[in-house]
């Protein structure tokens, strides 16, 4: 049974990582996440791992602030999440 406020939460996270909602939902249902077995966010909150996507975003977040401060490589560090800001690295 998946929990609609980790759900939301997921999906929040997401959403402060792309290009708006619908791209946050995109990810959530059909992307696989390289570093968690290549299951997606959906997948892994229905089978009660919804805690390692909140701990696979938080800490995407946190490298891309370590990403808008200056530092390099996080773009490399969350290959495969086609949903990741474009303009960041645009800009750079």
């Amino acid at each position: 049974m998946t929990d609609p406020a980790l759900e939301r939460r997921i999906l929040a996270l997401a959403e402060a990582l792309s290009n708006g909602p619908e791209e946050a939902r995109d990810w959530y249902r059909s992307v696989p996440i390289e570093r968690l077995q290549r299951a997606t966010a959906r997948e892994l909150v229905a089978a009660g791992q919804g805690a390692r996507v909140l701990d696979f975003l938080l800490d995407v977040l946190a490298r891309e602030s370590g990403a808008a401060s200056g530092a390099r490589g996080s773009a490399q560090a969350v290959a495969g999440a086609r949903w990741a800001r474009k303009s960041r690295s645009q800009s750079t």
